[in-house]
């Protein structure tokens, strides 16, 4: 796309031998609090279902019976966060309110999780309304967790592990609508939300490996929106004129780019058990290693990488493809004498994997 300068503009030109200076003709409002001026719809929309992911996947993993308050935990916080961003008060400000808030909206959210417990019946018999009530009922829990968490003992109590990941929860949603529209640090909220949604994943007992991929789609789509809207108040600052449908030539292109390289991402590490590929980068392989083995030869006195070397031979051997062997030599060994070499035997195999069914085993010290 070629842009072109508005005549208007052009006494904001200033030539001073070879360099060209260009003065905005319309600065960004000194006044103004936030960094994106434009396209705040769709970027809240974008960020939220990132965070929205996050929720729906920590409550799918099964960690618990029920984590569904998680959705209007990140709702709150997307929406206040969102509005203290728009707001003329600070950082400080903006922490200890969402300190004091997001504990409210949680503790609030967490009491209507509270079933029938003998504790908030005892609250209510001496006249305590039923909020108010289980209220104190998560209090006493988070006080006797603190007391065995200080005492080294074990809990059990997913009350508690609810409110702490719920309160996690808001503050991340919180701060990453602050820091992407008040000082328009996408990354940012990117990356927090994609941590948490990485360690989920990895731990998770249940499968949430779609939400993650939703999330590199949703995600990449945001920094391609924002950078977007970042060079559009530019070209405006700069009276650079450009078309109006810029925005979705720029997402239909950001999304088919997005989808070859999450497509590209999951495809990629099953090429390295495919025969086909093997043989196609088998040239490429043969002349490093040659290349390796020639640099090792011409300077043998370099001191080398120690690397530690630990092998554990079990009663079973997966395999992670189709068996590639060569007559390629593997490795060299410089030894006294020659000695027959073997670890282990496998006399079954599945399809999948080698299993070693023998039922006596034996040990040899070397040399017998």
């Amino acid at each position: 796309m070629s842009g072109l300068i508005d005549p208007v503009s052009a006494r904001s030109l200033a030539t001073s031998g070879s360099r060209v200076t260009i003065t905005p003709a319309v600065e960004r409002a000194s006044d103004a609090p936030v960094f994106f001026q434009e396209g705040r719809v769709v970027t809240f929309l974008l960020l939220g279902l990132l965070y929205l992911l996050l929720a729906l996947s920590l409550d799918a993993a099964g960690w618990v019976k029920s984590m569904g308050l998680l959705v209007p935990v990140v709702l709150g916080a997307l929406t206040l966060g969102t509005l203290m961003a728009y707001s003329r008060f600070d950082g400080f400000f903006m922490l200890s309110h969402s300190l004091a808030t997001g504990l409210t909206w949680v503790f609030y959210l967490m009491t209507g999780t509270v079933g029938h417990e003998r504790r908030v019946a005892v609250f209510l018999d001496h006249g305590v309304p039923v909020l108010q009530a289980r209220a104190y009922f998560l209090l006493e829990r988070w006080l006797e967790w603190v007391q065995a968490a200080l005492n080294n003992n074990a809990s059990n109590d997913n009350y508690i592990f609810v409110l702490e990941i719920s309160f996690l929860v808001w503050w991340l949603a919180y701060l990453g609508a602050w820091t992407v529209f008040r000082h328009g640090y996408v990354w940012r909220g990117v990356v927090m939300a994609a941590v948490a949604l990485l360690v989920n994943t990895y731990y998770a007992p249940n499968p949430v490996t779609g939400f993650l991929v939703i999330f590199c789609i949703a995600a990449l789509l945001l920094l391609a929106w924002t950078n977007l809207i970042s060079n559009r108040q530019r070209w405006r600052a700069f009276r650079i004129t450009f078309s109006q449908d810029i925005g979705f030539d720029f997402m239909r292109t950001g999304l088919l780019y997005t989808l070859m390289i999450i497509t590209f991402a999951f495809v990629a590490p099953s090429l390295g058990r495919n025969t086909w590929f093997h043989r196609l980068l088998a040239p490429i392989n043969q002349r490093w290693e040659e290349t390796t083995q020639e640099f090792n030869r011409l300077y043998e006195g370099l001191n080398r990488q120690e690397r530690l070397v630990a092998t554990g031979f079990g009663r079973t051997l997966a395999l992670g493809g189709a068996r590639n062997v060569t007559d390629r030599a593997v490795f060299q060994v410089q030894a006294a004498q020659g000695r027959y070499w073997r670890a282990v035997t496998f006399d079954e195999f599945n399809g999948r994997q080698w299993t070693n069914n023998a039922e006596i085993e034996a040990e040899f010290e070397a040399g017998t």
